[in-house]
């Protein structure tokens, strides 16, 4: 799957009403949401879809299904054969039956025909920010694949630095008091086939296959493992092969546990470089969660059902990693 090819799919002939659907839900109009979601779901034929058309089409059905959730009205629960849709669909693209921040961002057309909640220049930034930065982690994975350690950490600190511009351009656009009245709650989770599935604007994702790959696969921190175990299924299908592909190429292990083991100066500057990048990116990231946290009531959770206890976990982990591997560095 190809997000450049996706983006260019409708493949439920709904551009037209997309377009229209930050009006539905700035009246909260969700007789005329549901009206849409009826009429894809009578006349889809799940068996004429590839891979591409079945992630295009979740994308879609997630706006409509999280903008009528957003107001009220769970057409999952009601809808009938809309679960078995998105059951048939996930199978297909080989991802979990719903929209995730990959649907959200990197399978998002731009443009006129980028969908959108609210059609706002706040949640156009948001979502250019997060395409842009995401882009480009994914293509530093496969760079990891496919030219080696070293080249491919060099990809993973390039594309960091991408998304810590997007975070700060994030911060500066998007305020708390908006993303978190007005954007977040189209973020809410949807229960599908008996299983919860978090909203789609889980920006944790981004780096968890960097996280996994630099110091997770062995890390002994259960709150960390528990979360990796449960967020890895909403990365794309590409995404998870890269993964797999590169625990296999480093045995099992991670860098961090290699580059100690085999007392790698070269690898432990790089990772090194990398790990600042993150580091770097999750201290403005966690200020901008925990602003956002101030003004929820208590007991919120943010869009990838975690409170910012798992940004503490990931931080203290990335200067952890850091100390182990800076005596090798020096040497």
């Amino acid at each position: 799957m190809t997000f450049q090819r996706v983006r260019e799919l409708d493949p439920l002939g709904i551009d037209r009403e997309l377009r229209d659907l930050p009006a539905l839900n700035g009246s909260a109009d969700i007789g005329a949401i549901g009206t849409i979601v009826d009429g894809v779901v009578a006349r889809l034929d799940t068996t004429t879809y590839d891979k591409d058309s079945a992630t295009a089409a979740m994308r879609d059905l997630d706006f409509l299904l999280s903008s009528s959730l957003r107001h009220g009205a769970d057409l999952v629960v009601e809808g009938g054969r809309i679960e078995s849709v998105l059951l048939g669909l996930g199978k297909i693209a080989c991802m979990i039956p719903r929209g995730t921040v990959s649907t959200y961002a990197l399978a998002n057309p731009r443009g006129e025909r980028e969908r959108s909640f609210t059609g706002s220049p706040e949640e156009r930034l948001f979502i250019e920010s997060v395409r842009s930065g995401a882009e480009s982690v994914e293509s530093s994975l496969e760079t990891y694949v496919n030219e080696g350690k070293i080249a491919g950490l060099a990809a993973m600190e390039s594309s960091i630095a991408d998304m810590i511009t997007s975070i700060i351009d994030v911060k500066r656009g998007v305020s708390p008091a908006y993303f978190s009245g007005q954007l977040r709650p189209y973020f809410e989770p949807l229960t599908i086939g008996g299983k919860l599935y978090a909203g789609s604007g889980g920006a944790q994702l981004q780096f968890i296959a960097v996280d996994y790959l630099l110091w997770g696969v062995d890390c002994d921190n259960p709150f960390y493992q528990n979360y990796f175990a449960d967020n890895v299924r909403y990365l794309s299908p590409e995404q998870r092969a890269y993964l797999k592909l590169g625990i296999h190429k480093n045995d099992g292990k991670s860098i961090l546990r290699s580059a100690i083991e085999d007392n790698d100066g070269q690898l432990s500057k790089q990772a090194i470089r990398v790990l600042q990048c993150l580091k770097k990116f999750r201290y403005p990231h966690r200020k901008l969660a925990r602003d956002n946290f101030k003004i929820r009531p208590d007991g919120s959770v943010g869009s990838g059902v975690y409170t910012t206890d798992i940004l503490d976990v990931l931080l203290n982990e990335t200067i952890g990693a850091i100390e182990k591997l800076e005596g090798i560095a020096h040497e």
